[in-house]
This record gives structure tokens, sequence and C-alpha cells, in this order.
């Protein structure tokens, strides 16, 4: 299958963990639904993996490769079976379907996997569980690298000539752009679609500055800011907004969609304060007089000058 040569700017490919595992004969993994991508190297041994219920033995020196979505079944056929694996997950989704196999052909195992192929492996594992600064554009370069090794031993995998103009922003253009993403950007119109195209195609792992998030968020049509909380931890605000926000859980798929894994996030909304009741003289007499009941009252914030 041909690739369409627009869907190259749109990739990211976000790490999510890594490890190595050992198991000893009558290891099983029960069947189980995959809610993300994973690669495994495998060091030793044989196993039998089932994805959708069909069965693939793999051994040493392969490399198997397990789509989001899937369910899979391991048990291992030998006295020690280990290997690296890794989890990922991709910004691109279409209609459903995976599209790392899809539109690069990548099987589910590729055997004699060269020897390069593992240290790309011993280099994620090595830095997801390392302290190095650099460690987030090292994880990210290597898992490039094993994909690309793959995609390379996969002749089907074509890139698509074309006479087209690449930057296809008509409204049709913006549609065939909105299906790549796991969630529809929170915008209505043309002009707001193109800024939230713009700005999920800027998304990656190392974008993880408070003003760097709150740009990507604001692209897509949310305006909200971000607040660094401490080590690994933002808070999501919504400035102006009193409550939650209309259509808030469609915003907080997006945002925990676009926002890495490692990242703890927590979400502010804005109601009245009991400091705040003090300080316009709020009394209950008050607020039966005024026929608030307890949402809309909750809701009274005053007005902040400017």
């Amino acid at each position: 299958m041909h690739i369409p040569p627009s869907l190259y700017a749109s990739m990211r490919f976000n790490f999510l963990y890594a490890d190595r595992y050992v198991f000893r004969r009558g290891w099983n993994y029960p069947d189980k639904y995959v809610p993300y991508c994973m690669l495994r190297y495998i060091l030793t041994g044989r196993a039998d993996f089932l994805m959708d219920g069909e069965r693939y033995t793999v051994e040493r020196n392969q490399v198997c490769y397990i789509p989001e979505g899937c369910r899979l079944e391991c048990h291992a056929l030998e006295d020690e079976f280990s290997f690296i694996s890794i989890r990922f997950a991709t910004t691109v989704q279409l209609n459903g379907s995976d599209f790392l196999s899809e539109y690069f052909r990548i099987p589910r195992v590729t055997r004699q996997a060269d020897p390069e192929v593992l240290g790309y492996f011993q280099q994620v594992y090595e830095n997801a569980t390392s302290q190095n600064t650099s460690k987030l554009f090292r994880i990210r370069g290597n898992l490039e690298l094993i994909l690309a090794w793959l995609v390379e031993h996969t002749p089907e995998a074509l890139v698509e000539e074309s006479d087209q103009p690449e930057a296809d922003l008509s409204v049709e253009g913006l549609r065939r752009r909105e299906a790549l993403f796991l969630r529809r950007p929170a915008a209505v119109t043309p002009e707001e679609r193109r800024a939230a195209i713009a700005a999920l195609l800027q998304i990656d792992g190392d974008s993880l500055t408070p003003e760097a998030i709150g740009r990507t968020i604001r692209g897509c049509g949310i305006w909200a800011r971000a607040e660094e909380l401490g080590t690994n931890r933002v808070r999501v605000v919504f400035p102006g907004t009193v409550g939650i926000p209309a259509e808030f859980e469609q915003i907080e798929k997006i945002v925990l969609d676009i926002l890495p894994c490692h990242l703890g996030v927590e979400f502010y909304f804005r109601f009245l304060t009991w400091e705040e009741c003090e300080r316009v003289g709020f009394t209950w007499v008050i607020v039966d007089i005024q026929g608030y009941d307890w949402e809309e009252f909750q809701m009274a914030v005053p007005i902040e000058k400017e």
C-alpha cells in the first residue's frame, strides 16, 4: 500500500514504558486487550504469542510488533524465555485501523533481526531506567530507529507520489487531516480547525514547558493555561470561565491525549470561595433573596477588576 506523504508530517510516537522480562517454562499471560502499541525483542527461548486469535511462535533474535487494540495471550515454551518490551502510542489513527500495519506493512513478527536493532532496544531500556537529562531524546531517537529498521525490511511500504499540493487546508482537506488524530479538535470554524491542526502537528514528547503545553492546548480551540505544580505535574486552568467548561468531557480527552503520558494532570475549575463571600458581604439571607440554588450560588463569582 502507498503511504501518503502528508502522513509523515503528522506522525509522532510517544514513549510510554520499557522493561526487560525473564520467564520460566509454564509462564502464561492470559488473553487481554492491549491499549497501546508494543515492540518486543526476544532475547532467549521460545514462546507462543496469540494476537487476535492468530498464533505466532517467537524465538531468539526476532522482533514482535503488537498493535494497539489487539488481544494478546502468551505461553512460554522453554525453560527460560526473556525479552525487552517497549510500550508506545501513536498520534495518528486511521478509521480504527492500525497505522503501522496498514500503511507501513510492519508484520507481527520480523525474523533474523540485526545486532544493531538489539542495540536500539537496549538503549531505550537503559535510558528509560536512568536519570540522564537527555534520556527523552535518546529514547525517542532509538524508538524511531527501531521502527525505521522494521520499515526498511518491509518492501511493500512505498512513498506515494502525488501532483497534489501537500498543504491541503480546504474543508475537505481538514476533514482528512483531522481523521489522523485520536480526538477531533475542539474547534468549529475552518480557521479554528486550521489552527488546531497546526498545533497538533507540533506535539511531541519534548514539548514539556508550561508555555509550550499551553500553546498546544489553546491551538486546539481550548482556552486554557498550563501551570507547573512540581516534577512531572501540571495543572490546567480555564481563565475567564466560571465552573466546568462546556463540553469538558471532550476537552479532557483532548488534553490527556496530547500531553506526555508521564505527566500528572489536574484540572482547576473556578467557583465562588468563602473568602469571596465574606469580601462581598454574602449572607444566607441575601442568597435566599437572590433566589440562588446551590449550583447558581457557587457560580456567583464576583467580577474581578482589571
